[in-house]
């Protein structure tokens, strides 16, 4: 389940980008781009030195991603280079399986050409028709406005806020909003716990 089908999408720049599951040839690639990225990004929560930087552990990372029937990962491909990044794992306990966690990214020089939503609605494809999955999280910080607006028009609501869970060494503090989507076929089966919770809520 751990793969997606392959597309090319027009961005609005009219360039070819090339979207489809990560392969373990990829780690290379996928280090490069944290590495050429991630200290561009303002909104990201690890700095590029957190991030595992290796080739053997990046390669094995993605082949247990193709392996695990709740996990995927996404990149966007234009001329042989990773300019966008999507990953998704779900619980790793039964009774938490049916969720998981997405985060997504762009280059910097790819930004606002409808490449990141392209990619968030090709993964919300997949998990739709995943069997085991239910809803799908994410957190986004509070000042990124510009996610938050797309992945409420994608269907996420707001489920909550961690007040100050985030400060960049600067000392500046930002507030990470928690975000789910909850699949159509699945909404009955959530609702089922809101009552409980509101039952227990009154009694």
């Amino acid at each position: 389940m751990g793969e997606i089908r392959q597309s090319i999408f027009k961005d609005r720049r009219d360039r070819e980008i090339l979207f489809r599951s990560a392969k373990t040839e990829d780690s290379k690639g996928v280090i490069r781009y944290i590495r050429d990225n991630q200290d561009r990004f303002d909104y990201m929560i690890s700095n590029s030195w957190e991030v595992n930087q290796d080739a053997k552990y990046e390669k094995d990372y993605i082949e247990a991603h193709a392996l695990r029937k709740n996990a995927v990962m996404v990149v966007a491909v234009h001329s042989e280079r990773i300019v966008g990044l999507l990953n998704f794992v779900g619980g790793m306990k039964q009774r938490i399986s049916h969720d998981g966690e997405v985060g997504i990214s762009v280059a910097v020089d790819y930004q606002g050409a409808g490449i990141g939503r392209h990619m968030m609605e090709i993964f919300i494809t997949w998990a739709t028709e995943n069997p085991l999955l239910k809803r799908v999280t994410l957190h986004v910080m509070g000042h990124n406005l510009r996610a938050l607006t797309l992945y409420q028009s994608l269907g996420f609501e707001v489920e909550g806020r961690r007040r100050g869970a985030v400060v960049f060494d600067s000392g500046r503090v930002e507030d990470l909003i928690m975000m789910g989507l909850i699949f159509e076929n699945s909404k009955d089966f959530i609702e089922q716990s809101e009552k409980t919770w509101i039952d227990a809520r009154e009694s």
